[in-house]
């Protein structure tokens, strides 16, 4: 089942947000230069829930500067949202459009599974920046594929 599926990596993308903010946390300089590409991630996160569940996304600032409790306490919000977001899904459900705007005003519908995708990706995306910068800083970047995660090694 899909949904099951999309459960499966949103609970994998949880885990290594938590992971990624232990590591920034740790850096000193590093970490706080990518603070805030760490919390644009969260933030979308939270903005594309918000556009799924037809809430009023507009007041989110898409590119916040949030402290690391803040980053903490948005990690958690995420996962609790999308957890239950994802459970009240079904297949069906999955290829159901969702209107929004974007943040330069565009009109847009799209599937819930494109939605999903996106929002993962989105994250891997951000994430392979800050392991740019980790590393650019001197650190090593953490280990954060998926398929090193079905492996139990992250």
């Amino acid at each position: 089942m899909a949904t099951e599926y999309f459960s499966r990596l949103y609970t994998y993308d949880n885990h290594v947000n938590r992971q990624v903010l232990a590591q920034l946390r740790q850096l000193g300089t590093v970490g706080e230069q990518s603070r805030n590409v760490f919390s644009h991630l969260l933030q979308a996160k939270k903005l594309w829930m918000w556009r799924m569940r037809g809430e009023d996304y507009r007041t989110l600032i898409v590119w916040p500067e949030l402290s690391w409790e803040e980053c903490e306490l948005l990690i958690e919000e995420n996962e609790q949202d999308w957890t239950k977001f994802i459970a009240g899904l079904d297949d069906v459900a999955l290829d159901h459009e969702v209107a929004y705007t974007n943040s330069k005003g565009n009109q847009f519908s799209s599937p819930i599974r494109e939605i999903l995708t996106h929002v993962l990706i989105h994250g891997g995306y951000h994430r392979g920046q800050i392991a740019s910068a980790v590393r650019r800083g001197g650190a090593e970047p953490l280990l954060t594929d998926y398929i090193a995660w079905t492996r139990g090694e992250v």
